[in-house]
């Protein structure tokens, strides 16, 4: 029982999924101030992981509907856009 706490320390499934909504929502937020830098490799850096993060969003999304989730709690799923205007 003292394994298993230390390899799932969390209590349900909803808390790893905002956990790691969490930190795709701060990665974002990094990687959106080099948007519109017209010099340099960090744009082109920024796109690669805007990508890999939209990808996963996708994951998610379809993971979800094939396991019939409801469209709100489909919705907690899903993460920021790279190119939102937020």
């Amino acid at each position: 029982l003292e394994k298993d706490k230390k390899m799932r320390p969390y209590k349900s499934d909803d808390e790893v999924a905002s956990y790691e909504k969490e930190w795709d929502e701060k990665l974002l937020g990094i990687i959106r101030k080099y948007r519109f830098e017209p010099v340099g490799y960090d744009p082109i850096i920024s796109f690669w992981y805007a990508k890999e993060l939209e990808v996963n969003n996708l994951k998610i999304l379809l993971s979800a509907k094939l396991n019939n989730l409801a469209i709100e709690t489909m919705r907690s799923y899903q993460r920021s856009l790279y190119r939102s205007l937020i």
